[in-house]
């Protein structure tokens, strides 16, 4: 929905995409993100014949698309990759291994990010398209998570896999950038706004649930000790939680 209107996107901007986030945090994410938020940001970078390889059938939906950035020793600190893409002819040769990547067993290509000269530290990143298939490519394991059950999480070994120039995403050395720029939007409206949207849906259902289930002959939504609960999670804000939480040991001292 954020990609432009020229490559088959619906062209929204970051306050509407946000607000349709939050809407999809009343449902479930593993059916939304099927529907239409498999499409890392890193794609958009695509030149050339890249854009009717990989771009334009992600945007479609014939293709599906990962991104491999996070690894055992490099999560929020995505700088600190390990995976490494030395130059051999005109390509290159790739090591390393990604985990905790979203759906690695199931899309068709993944982006991966690798260091292609350590000399340049943050601006010595660049990242590459590898798809299934590629020798030395391949799932090591299935990684079980506690929540997101409806998509698989999953750690991908590279080991000697050769890319060539066109699968060079961008300019190299461009990388980190491309990455984050893609993280922070997420952050914003696939984590954020998403996350709101799950809240209210909670609080909704705990408000049906109060006027349901019954303690002494009536609605257990009658009572005030409820209602306040209630009033605290509908008016709660990320800002405010400090009050509220000196405002719940101040009701517990004067009890």
């Amino acid at each position: 929905m954020t990609y432009p209107r020229d490559v088959g996107g619906g062209g929204l901007g970051t306050i509407d995409s946000c607000l349709v986030e939050e809407q999809c945090g009343w449902t479930s994410d593993a059916l939304v993100r099927r529907a239409f938020g498999a499409i890392p940001g890193p794609i958009i970078h695509c030149q050339g014949e890249q854009r009717e390889r990989y771009l334009l059938p992600a945007v479609r939906g014939d293709i599906d698309v990962g991104l491999g950035m996070t690894e055992p020793a490099a999560g929020s600190d995505a700088a600190a990759i390990r995976t490494t893409a030395k130059r051999d002819g005109e390509g290159w040769i790739i090591n390393g291994t990604k985990h905790f990547i979203t759906d690695g067993d199931f899309v068709d290509t993944v982006i991966i990010s690798a260091v292609t000269d350590p000399e340049k530290g943050a601006k010595g990143i660049s990242t590459f398209f590898v798809d299934k298939g590629t020798p030395g490519f391949r799932v090591a394991r299935v990684q079980h998570m506690m929540g997101m059950r409806g998509l698989n999480h999953d750690e991908l070994s590279l080991e000697d896999v050769r890319v060539g120039p066109e699968q060079l995403l961008g300019q190299e050395g461009a990388g980190l950038s491309q990455m984050l720029s893609f993280v922070n939007a997420y952050r914003l409206g696939g984590v954020g706004a998403r996350a709101v949207g799950m809240a209210s849906r909670v609080l909704a259902l705990a408000t049906d649930y109060a006027q349901q289930r019954k303690q002494f002959g009536k609605p257990i939504g009658e009572f005030q000790m409820i209602q306040e609960k209630l009033a605290d999670r509908h008016l709660r804000r990320p800002h405010d939680g400090a009050e509220h939480r000196l405002g719940d040991r101040s009701r517990q001292g004067s009890a």
